[in-house]
C-alpha cells in the first residue's frame, strides 16, 4: 500500500511542477534524492525543540537528541514499539508513550508490557518519569503537549482522558466510534443488516496550549460531528458550525490555540484541495487556502498531517514509507522530500539524506548547512 502511494503522488506530483500553468501551491518544489537503507531502519519522526537548540530523530527502537549547534549526536533514548516523540513546551524534557499496541497508523503492534508515558531530561540525560496507563489498550492515543494528559480511544469506540501522574480516567465518553451500518444481501439472497468499520480508528489532537482537544471517528463512513473537550475545567464541548456538520470528520489539526484546519470539506478544484479554517469550539469560518491534490490523504484522521515546530507549516505524509512535505498553508509554499521523515523551525528544517545521514538545510537552499551520521559513536 505505501508502494502504491508513493507512485501515485509521484504521478499526481511531477507533472504538475514540468507543466506550464501549474496551479501556484504547486510552483517552485523541490525534489530530494531517494535515499539509502539505514542499518538503524528508517527513521520514523524528526523534530525541533520549541528554542531551537535540539532536534530529535526516532526510528523503531530509540530516540537520538541532537544539538543545533553545533549539530551533533547529544545521547540516546531506548524506545521500543512506542508513540512519536515530543518535546516539552518548554524544550528541556524529551516525552513520548513506550509499549503501545497501536504506534503508527495502520499498523497493528501487540504490546509486550503495559504502556507508559516516560519523560527524559535533557540537561541530565536520564529518566524522569515511567507512569504506567492502567486502562483497556488504546488503538489510538495522543499526548498533550505537556506529557501531562493522554488521550486514549479503545478497540470498542470508547474515548478517554487519562491524568498521566495518577492515572485515573478525566473524562470518558462511550461511543466515540461507532460501526458503519448497511444493508444487503447474503448468500441466501435475504436482506441483512451488516456492521463495519474499525471502532479503534480515530483522530485525537489537542491545542498547542493543551488547553482544548478535539476527537473524531476516523474512516469514510464517519458522519459523527467532532468531539471537543476542556482540558481544564474537564468537561466536554459542543462544537458548532463545521465542526458540527456530518462527514466534516477528515484530517484535522490545531493550527492556533482557537483554530482548526480542516481536510474533507470541500470536494477539489483544477487539481487544488481547499482546506477549511475554522474557529475552535465555533466552527465559523476563517479562511479556505489551497492545499495540492497529491498532499491528499484519506486515512486516520489527523494521522495524514500535523503541525511542524514552525506553527505556519503542515507535515503531510502518506504512510510509514512514504514520502513527507512540508506546507506553508497560508502561501501555498513547500519543502518536499522522498524521505519520510521533515521538520521546518524558522528559517530552517531537516531531513534524512540519500546517503542515510540527517541534513540541517537552511530554506531555499538546495546543499545541506550541516550533516551527521545518527549512528556515529
Amino acid at each position: 500500500m505505501c508502494r502504491f502511494a508513493a507512485v501515485l503522488v509521484w504521478l499526481l506530483f511531477f507533472p504538475a511542477i514540468v507543466r506550464p500553468g501549474a496551479p501556484p501551491a504547486l510552483q517552485g518544489v523541490r525534489w530530494l534524492p531517494p535515499r539509502m537503507p539505514s542499518p538503524n531502519g528508517p527513521l520514523r519522526h524528526l523534530r525541533f525543540s520549541g528554542d531551537g537548540q535540539y532536534i530529535l530523530a526516532q526510528d523503531e527502537s530509540r530516540v537520538t537528541v541532537l544539538t543545533v549547534q553545533p549539530f551533533a549526536v547529544l545521547f540516546r533514548v531506548p524506545a521500543d514499539s512506542a508513540s512519536l516523540a515530543q518535546f516539552s513546551p518548554d524544550s528541556q524534557d524529551v516525552l513520548f508513550v513506550s509499549s503501545v499496541t497501536h504506534a503508527d497508523p495502520g499498523e497493528l503492534k501487540l504490546a509486550r508490557s503495559a504502556p507508559h508515558v516516560e519523560r527524559w531530561n535533557i540537561a541530565e540525560r536520564k529518566r524522569l518519569e515511567f507512569s504506567e496507563i492502567r486502562s483497556q489498550p488504546c488503538a489510538t492515543l495522543k499526548l498533550s503537549p505537556d506529557g501531562h494528559i493522554l488521550g486514549c480511544v479503545d478497540f470498542a469506540g470508547t474515548l478517554r482522558f487519562i491524568n498521566v501522574a495518577s492515572g485515573d480516567t478525566m473524562f470518558e465518553k462511550k461511543g466515540l466510534c461507532r460501526p458503519f451500518v448497511s444493508w444487503g444481501p447474503d448468500e441466501t439472497g435475504m436482506f441483512t443488516r451488516r456492521e463495519s468499520g474499525d471502532l479503534g480508528s480515530a483522530g485525537i489532537e489537542f491545542s498547542p496550549d493543551g488547553r482544548f482537544a478535539l476527537a473524531s471517528h476516523g474512516g469514510f463512513a464517519a458522519r459523527s460531528a467532532m468531539f471537543g473537550w476542556d482540558a481544564v475545567a474537564r468537561r466536554a464541548m459542543r462544537t458548532r458550525g463545521e465542526l458540527a456538520r456530518p462527514y466534516s470528520a477528515g484530517s484535522f489539526v490545531f493550527v492556533a490555540a482557537d483554530r482548526v484546519l480542516l481536510l474533507g470539506v470541500r470536494r477539489p478544484q483544477d487539481g487544488v484541495y481547499t482546506g477549511t479554517v475554522v474557529t475552535f469550539p465555533s466552527g465559523r469560518v476563517l479562511s479556505n487556502p489551497g492545499l495540492p491534490a497529491a498532499l491528499w490523504t484519506p486515512p486516520l484522521p489527523g494521522s495524514g498531517m500535523y503541525l511542524a515546530a514552525e506553527s505556519d507549516f503542515l507535515i503531510f505524509r502518506l504512510c510509514g514509507g512514504c514520502p513527507a512535505a512540508a506546507l506553508e498553508y497560508r502561501t501555498g509554499q513547500m519543502i518536499t522530500t522522498q524521505t519520510p521523515v521533515l521538520d521546518v523551525l524558522g528559517k530552517h528544517y531537516v531531513a534524512e539524506r540519500a546517503n542515510g545521514e540527517l541534513g540541517l538545510y537552511e530554506r531555499g537552499k538546495p546543499a545541506p548547512v550541516a550533516t551527521v551520521r545518527l549512528d556515529a559513536p
